[in-house]
């Protein structure tokens, strides 16, 4: 959703169908399966991202009828933290965390999980190189991973990081930021239309 005339999106990497351009108030939905790193011009022009789960119905599912349609804010970069505490829904039997990193000028940071420890599985965002994330199961299908349980979490790192919580079960599903810094990022101000 555009937040300022005349924004210009760049991708990394491509992402087909995705907008190049967008207008105050102008929303726009596209698909796509891939991690991509959006950035507009600059802080003039922000913009905001949400992303939707499709329903588990949707042709050439992996897990038929685990999860279902949930929609999600997706936080920037410049709203990540280095600890989050939140809790997980005990009646999902599924639950996995979707974590993004950002470099910092000494490296990329370990993000420890309190049931987990050390989270591993990093894939690189694009080719710049300022941004990895990964994907780990916390529980699936009712089985625990490690120590892990549905309920209060820690995350924590040395580095700024995002952290994204899904629930899933039997065709429900939830997903939510697990926290970020709500400091104003920008200067620019939406003006207000009545309706």
């Amino acid at each position: 959703v555009g937040a300022a005339d005349g924004t210009q999106l760049k991708y990394e990497p491509q992402v087909a169908g995705a907008p190049t351009t967008l207008k105050l108030g102008q929303m726009i939905e596209f698909e796509t399966k891939g991690a991509f790193v959006v950035s507009s011009q600059d802080a003039q022009h922000p913009f905001y991202v949400g992303q939707m789960m499709t329903g588990c119905n949707l042709i050439g599912g992996t897990e038929s009828g685990l999860g279902d349609e949930d929609y999600t804010n997706i936080l920037p970069p410049a709203q990540f933290l280095s600890k989050y505490v939140f809790f997980t829904d005990p009646t999902y039997g599924t639950t996995n965390f979707s974590v993004v990193r950002k470099k910092s000028a000494s490296g990329f940071k370990d993000v420890n999980v309190d049931c987990l420890g050390v989270i591993k599985g990093w894939k690189p965002i694009g080719s710049s190189g300022a941004y990895e994330y990964t994907t780990v199961d916390i529980i699936r299908h009712q089985v625990p991973v490690g120590s892990c349980q549905n309920g209060p979490h820690t995350a924590t790192s040395d580095g700024p990081f995002g952290i994204t919580v899904w629930g899933m079960d039997s065709y429900a599903s939830y997903g939510y930021p697990a926290g970020g810094n709500v400091a104003s990022i920008n200067t620019v101000i939406v003006p207000a239309e009545p309706h």
